[in-house]
């Protein structure tokens, strides 16, 4: 059986969407900003201080059984959508706005 270009390229697209939905949602590992770091040296402390709000990242926060709201100070970054998005060159250029 053979495949003209196109499809074996519509193959390869849909395998690859496919590893990523997988690793990004069912085995996704959620970091601390200390072991960002520590895996991707391009990351510093400093940076994800001043520019963190423009890579994908979470804060946890709990609501006890009585209501009270206790929001977290630390933040979670997404290691496999991070690593995605490098290797893609996402992080090439990153614009600030005013």
């Amino acid at each position: 059986m053979t495949f003209d270009k196109e499809t074996r390229q519509a193959i390869a697209k849909a395998i690859e969407n496919g590893i990523s939905a997988k690793m990004e949602v069912y085995e996704e590992e959620w970091v601390t900003d200390a072991k960002l770091c520590e895996l991707l040296p391009a990351f510093t402390l400093n940076f994800l201080k001043h520019y963190g709000d423009k890579i994908p990242r979470e804060r946890l926060s709990v609501v006890t059984w009585n209501g009270t709201y206790i929001p977290s100070k630390r933040w979670m970054y997404p290691l496999h959508k991070i690593k995605r998005m490098v290797s893609e060159g996402q992080f090439r250029e990153i614009k600030l706005c005013k």
